[in-house]
C-alpha cells in the first residue's frame, strides 16, 4: 500500500533558511520539492562536480582492479587537491596512451626502411641534392637493375621489398618509372627511444593514480558531501521568494504516520507553516508499506516505476504470483532447495543484504512447490532418486497438462487483475466504472470453459451459466465501456471495446512461456545427468569426473534458468497483469532531507 503522506507549506525568514533547513536534515522526514533539472549556474555548476567525481571514482575503482596484489605506493596528496589530481593524471595518461599508440604505428613503418639518420638527409639538402625514396618489391628492383642507372643508396630489404633514395642534383630534370614512397618522420632510432621516455613517464602516472586508489572513499565522500549540499540549496533556490526576497516560501512531504514526531520538531524551529493531508493534485512523494512478504517484493516492483499516489499498489497483488511464475519457469524441485540453501545463508551471513536473502528463499519456495505438478528434480523425475515415491507418479502432471496449466494460471492472474481494476475503480468512482471489467472476466470464463468442453467433449455449461457468465458479461461490457454520455455514444463505444478479446487472447498465449522455460530447466538438467552418467564408466577416475561435472553442469543450468526465471514472470508482471489491472504508475520516490 501507498503510505499517506501529509503536505507542509512553510514561511521562513530569509536570514534564517540555512538554519531552518538545516534543522529539517535533522529531522530526516520531510521530502522537500525539487526541480527535476538543474534551474541555474550554481547548480549546474553542483552536477558538473558530482559528474567530474563518479568519473574520476570509476577510473581509479579500475585501475585498483587492474592492478589487484600489487603493493599500493604511499599518495602524498593533500585530500583538498584529490579531484584535481586525479584528473590531471587520468590526462596525462591517456594522452601518454594516444601518442604511444601513434608511436608503436611509426615504428613499424620506420623499421622497415632501416636505421637512417635524419642528420644525413640535411646535409644531402645542404649540398643542393634532392632526395627521393621509394619501396619497391626485390624483383623488380634487380630486374630493373636501377643501381647501375642512378645514384641509388639501399637502406633496407624487408618483407620482400626494397627501400632505397635516390639523389640527384636540385633542378635537375629526373625521371623514374616508379611512384615516390614518403620516409619516416623519424627514423627507428629516434623512435624507439621516444617511445621508452614515453613509456616510463606512463609508469610514472600509473604509480602516482595507484597510490589515489587509497583514497577513492575520501573521493566518494567528498561527492555525498556536495550533493548534500544540492539539496538544501534546491530547496531554498527551488521555492518562491515573497516579500521582496525577505521571506522564502516552499513545501514538502513527509508521512501521515510521522504528524506528531514532525510537527513538534517544526514547533521548535520557531517556523511559520501549515499543514494537510496531501492529494493526489499536490503529486506527492511515493513511499511503500507493506507487510513482511510482500515488502520483500517491492525492489521487482520499483523496477517498472511507482503507482501514483491515487493508485493502487500492486505489490501484494503480484507477490504471490511472481513467486509462483519464477517456480514454474525454473522448473525444478532441487534447484529450488538450492536456492532456499542460498538465500538462507545470505540472510543469516551478509545482514546488509538480509532482505535480497529472504526474498531468495520465497522464490526458492516456489521453485520446489511448483515442479513438484511434475515431480523434476535435478533433471530427473523425483520417483527415480527416492523410489518410496513411485506410487505416486500417477499423480504428477505430464507435459502437456503442464502446458495447459501455464495457460490456466496466466488466465486467472488476468482476471484478478480486472477485478483489482473493477473494485479499485467501484470504490473510487463509483460502481459503474467497474462494470465493464466485471463484464470482461465473465466473458473470459465462459470462453475458457467453452473451450474445455469442446477439446474433452463434456460439456460443463447450462443455459443459466451461458446467459449470466456469456450474455450477461457481453451485456456489461456493451453497456458499461462507457458511462457518460447518450445510450447510444456508449453502446458504440462498449460494441467497439470487444475487439479488446484479441488483446485477452495475445496475454493469455504470453504465458506459455511459463511452460516453454521450464521445461527447457527440465531438460537442460536431463542432458547434464545424461553426459555426466557416460563419464562413469572411466576406470578408476569415472566417478569422481561424474560428481565433478555434474556439480559444474548443473551450477550453469541452474545460473542459466534463474535469469530466465527472474526476467520473464517480470514481463508478464509488468505487461500483462499491470495492464489489466489499470496500473498507469508514474509516482516519484519519497527522498527526505538527511543529515
Amino acid at each position: 500500500m501507498i503510505r499517506k503522506m501529509t503536505k507542509y507549506s512553510f514561511i521562513v525568514y530569509h536570514e534564517d533558511e540555512d538554519a531552518f533547513l538545516e534543522q529539517l536534515r535533522e529531522i530526516g522526514l520531510i521530502d522537500i520539492t525539487r526541480k527535476a533539472r538543474a534551474f541555474d549556474d550554481a547548480s549546474r555548476i553542483i552536477f558538473d562536480d558530482s559528474r567530474r567525481y563518479k568519473e574520476a571514482e570509476r577510473n581509479l575503482k579500475l585501475i585498483a582492479k587492474q592492478n589487484a596484489g600489487s603493493e599500493i605506493p604511499k599518495c602524498d596528496c593533500a585530500d583538498s587537491e584529490l579531484l584535481s589530481e586525479t584528473e590531471k593524471l587520468l590526462g596525462e595518461k591517456n594522452s601518454l596512451e594516444t601518442s604511444l599508440l601513434a608511436a608503436s604505428s611509426s615504428l613499424k613503418n620506420a623499421e622497415a626502411w632501416g636505421d637512417f639518420h635524419s642528420e644525413d638527409l640535411e646535409k644531402l639538402d645542404g649540398m643542393g641534392l634532392d632526395v627521393h625514396s621509394y619501396s619497391i618489391k626485390d624483383a623488380d628492383f634487380d630486374k630493373g637493375n636501377f643501381g647501375s642507372k642512378y645514384p641509388v643508396t639501399i637502406l633496407n630489404r624487408c618483407n620482400g621489398r626494397c627501400y632505397f633514395i635516390i639523389t640527384v642534383p636540385k633542378g635537375s630534370n629526373y625521371t623514374f618509372p616508379h611512384s615516390e614512397v614518403p620516409m619516416p618522420a623519424q627514423p627507428e632510432h629516434e623512435v624507439t627511444a621516444d617511445m621508452a621516455e614515453m613509456e616510463e613517464k606512463r609508469k610514472t602516472v600509473n604509480s602516482k593514480l595507484l597510490a589515489l586508489t587509497s583514497k577513492i572513499d575520501i573521493l566518494e565522500e567528498q561527492r555525498s558531501e556536495k550533493m548534500k549540499g544540492f539539496d538544501i540549496y534546491a530547496a531554498i533556490h527551488g521555492s518562491q521568494k515573497a516579500a521582496d526576497g525577505s521571506l522564502l516560501l516552499f513545501e514538502g512531504f513527509a508521512p501521515t504516520d510521522d504528524d506528531i514526531s514532525v510537527q513538534k520538531a517544526l514547533d521548535a524551529t520557531g517556523a511559520y507553516y501549515e499543514h494537510r493531508p496531501a492529494i493526489a493534485k499536490d503529486n506527492p512523494p511515493i513511499k511503500l508499506k507493506n507487510n513482511g512478504f510482500a515488502s520483500l517484493f517491492e525492489p521487482i516492483g520499483n523496477m517498472y516505476m511507482l503507482p501514483r499516489y491515487d493508485e493502487l499498489d500492486l505489490t501484494p497483488f503480484f507477490a504471490p504470483f511472481y513467486m509462483l511464475f519464477f517456480g514454474l519457469c525454473l522448473g525444478d524441485m532441487g534447484y529450488g532447495l538450492v536456492l532456499m540453501l542460498i538465500g538462507a545463508l545470505v540472510a543469516i551471513k551478509v545482514p546488509k543484504y538480509r532482505g535480497i536473502g529472504k526474498l531468495v528463499i520465497l522464490l526458492g519456495l516456489g521453485s520446489f512447490i511448483m515442479p513438484a505438478l511434475n515431480g523434476t528434480m535435478f533433471g530427473t523425475k523425483v520417483y527415480t532418486i527416492f523410489p518410496a515415491l513411485e506410487k505416486f507418479s500417477g499423480n504428477l502432471l505430464t507435459d502437456i497438462q503442464m502446458f495447459w496449466f501455464s495457460i490456466i494460471f496466466g488466465l486467472v492472474q488476468i482476471i484478478f487483475g480486472r477485478l483489482i481494476n473493477a473494485i479499485y475503480s467501484m470504490i473510487h468512482h463509483g460502481w459503474r466504472t467497474g462494470m465493464a471489467n466485471i463484464g470482461w472476466v465473465l466473458v473470459i470464463i465462459w470462453c475458457a470453459v467453452a473451450y474445455s468442453g469442446s477439446q474433452t467433449g463434456h460439456s460443463m455449461r447450462s443455459p443459466a451459466f451461458d446467459y449470466i457468465f456469456g450474455i450477461g458479461g457481453l451485456a456489461l461490457i456493451v453497456l458499461f465501456s462507457k458511462v457518460t454520455g447518450n445510450i447510444f455514444a456508449r453502446i458504440g463505444k462498449g460494441v467497439v471495446s470487444l475487439y479488446d478479446i484479441t488483446g485477452i487472447f495475445g496475454d493469455m498465449l504470453s504465458y506459455i512461456r511459463l511452460f516453454g522455460l521450464g521445461t527447457s530447466g527440465g531438460i537442460l538438467g536431463m542432458v547434464v545427468n545424461s553426459m555426466a552418467l557416460q563419464l562413469s564408466h572411466i576406470p578408476y577416475v569415472g566417478w569422481g569426473l561424474t560428481v565433478i561435472l555434474l556439480i559444474l553442469g548443473h551450477s550453469l543450468v541452474i545460473a542459466l534458468c534463474c535469469l530466465g526465471a527472474f526476467v520473464h514472470p517480470m514481463r508478464l508482471t509488468f505487461v500483462e497483469f499491470y495492464k489489466n489491472a489499470g496500473f498507469t504508475g508514474g509516482g516519484k520516490t519519497y527522498r527526505p532531507l538527511l543529515k
